[in-house]
């Protein structure tokens, strides 16, 4: 029985020692958006976002493109009251022009764990995708 109590006191301690150290070595979420660079044609940004922790109201002035590191669904809850959900998958580019963007909006994380973005906001030329554009993973 002692060699029993022992085991498990040693699994209790281990097991303990392993959730201890997984919550306090792990890195506290912020929602943020770091610059990155800008010049006359493109503004570039990375974004996160962390769940429950949306960025606050916000418009964008410009047509976006935006990349994921990761498979994501972002809630976008715009000011006029409509909800849209934006599915990305992880690397490939999604085009959104002034239209969309223009309209004050907040961005949420409905997932568990954070959603990182490079965002480049293009400045210059206004480019309009149309039925000959191939470019894979652009859409409006």
């Amino acid at each position: 029985m002692a060699l029993q109590n022992r085991w498990f006191m040693k699994w209790i301690i281990v097991l303990t020692l392993s959730v201890f150290t997984t919550f306090s070595f792990a890195s506290p979420c912020e929602t943020s958006r770091t610059p990155l660079f800008e010049h006359k044609l493109v503004k570039a940004w990375e974004t996160t976002i962390c769940p429950g922790h949306p960025l606050p109201l916000h418009i964008h002035a410009t047509p976006l493109i935006m990349i994921s590191d990761t498979d994501a669904n972002l809630v976008v809850k715009f000011d006029n009251g409509k909800t849209i959900t934006l599915k990305f998958l992880k690397g490939v580019p999604r085009y959104f022009p002034e239209s969309i963007s223009i309209v004050s909006h907040r961005d949420f994380d409905p997932g568990q764990a954070p959603y990182h973005f490079l965002v480049f906001g293009l400045k210059g030329e206004k480019y309009v995708p149309n039925s000959e554009d191939k470019t894979p993973g652009i859409t409006t």
